[in-house]
């Protein structure tokens, strides 16, 4: 119905507000057209970075677990056993990033750890001496949790990272 009165009206109106109205839509375009790139490449740049982001998290975490499996290497067959274990974990992180889809991740971005994995850890940590483990370049002074902490952040507070929000 607006159709046939804009038709109707459009013969009404003088020739240059025919003009006028035909550059100020082409400008309208322009200008969409321009927002819209630029919500793209900022959507594109920021899939980017999000990108390079975990895969240097994941180089660094692969470095570190080939650190530990070398330093187990290095005290012997005592830690065979460890070195397996480490192994097995490794795998099974695996298949969780990988393989098992959105709802096996879920605990990489709550920070909670699975029982198996934070046993492993604990069983690492508690086979180090304690000289070893608090020399310099290594863990610092164990550092006190809150009551209510997740198991992950009292391991965490043990290896001297703070927990309780204060750096």
């Amino acid at each position: 119905m607006s159709a046939l009165i804009g038709f109707g009206v459009h013969s009404l109106l003088p020739a240059a507000y025919e003009v006028e109205s035909k550059g100020m839509v082409g400008s309208v375009v322009g200008l969409v057209g321009s927002l819209l790139s630029l919500v793209l490449s900022l959507l594109i740049w920021t899939t980017h970075g999000l990108f390079s982001t975990q895969q240097m998290q994941l180089q660094t975490l692969g470095r570190k677990i080939l650190e530990l499996d070398f330093a187990l290497a290095a005290y012997g067959s005592e830690t065979a056993s460890r070195r397996a274990l480490l192994r097995e974990h490794v795998k099974r992180i695996q298949a969780r990033l990988w393989a098992d889809g959105v709802e096996a991740r879920r605990f990489i971005l709550h920070g909670k750890l699975p029982e198996d994995l934070l046993a492993l850890c604990r069983g690492l940590v508690e086979s180090v001496p304690e000289d070893m483990l608090r020399r310099p370049g290594g863990f610092g002074p164990a550092q006190s949790a809150p009551a209510d902490s997740m198991p992950t952040a009292r391991l965490m507070a043990y290896l001297g990272r703070s927990v309780d929000g204060q750096g």
